[in-house]
């Protein structure tokens, strides 16, 4: 008797298990659809002369970042968020939102790349998102080229 109940409180924890992820990964994707609008982008204490803008399409299927003239999708794919980062040195990254770890702060790691050359050129490793309120973001973009990362952060505001 004790095994046939233990054999049930395991299948419920193996059905019920895929259900939370696949909650955690529509919560996160709401997150990135309410960033809709343009955002000033600020560097240190140089505001940038160009603007990030989040947007939905595909029926609300996907969210795009553009910041000046590289682009990002972000998209579910199975029970993972993913993002395709379509970069300036003609490399497109894709990265996976890794669990959380910190209330507002969304990490992507990238596990898959095209269009890298050698593995000395330069591409984005790592992209994370703190979001401190409805209206302020602090960005950080990871690079990596050969063993070297260095680092970019940015301060994002709501217009």
């Amino acid at each position: 008797m004790i095994f046939k109940i233990r054999s049930v409180v395991c299948l419920l924890a193996i059905s019920i298990a895929p259900g939370l992820a696949h909650a955690d990964v529509v919560a996160d994707f709401e997150v990135f659809k309410s960033l809709v609008g343009k955002w000033s982008i600020q560097s240190g204490d140089k505001p940038l002369a160009i603007v990030m803008t989040y947007d939905v399409g595909s029926k609300g299927s996907i969210v795009t970042e553009q910041f000046g003239k590289e682009f990002t999708v972000i998209h579910r794919e199975d029970d993972a968020l993913v993002m395709i980062y379509f970069c300036n040195v003609g490399n497109q990254p894709r990265l996976r939102l890794q669990p959380n770890t910190e209330t507002g702060t969304y990490r992507f790691e990238m596990y898959d790349i095209s269009g890298l050359k050698t593995s000395d050129e330069s591409h984005v490793q790592r992209i994370i998102y703190h979001i401190v309120g409805k209206d302020l973001i602090k960005l950080m973009i990871i690079w990596s080229r050969g063993t070297d990362e260095n680092e970019e952060t940015y301060t994002l505001r709501r217009q």
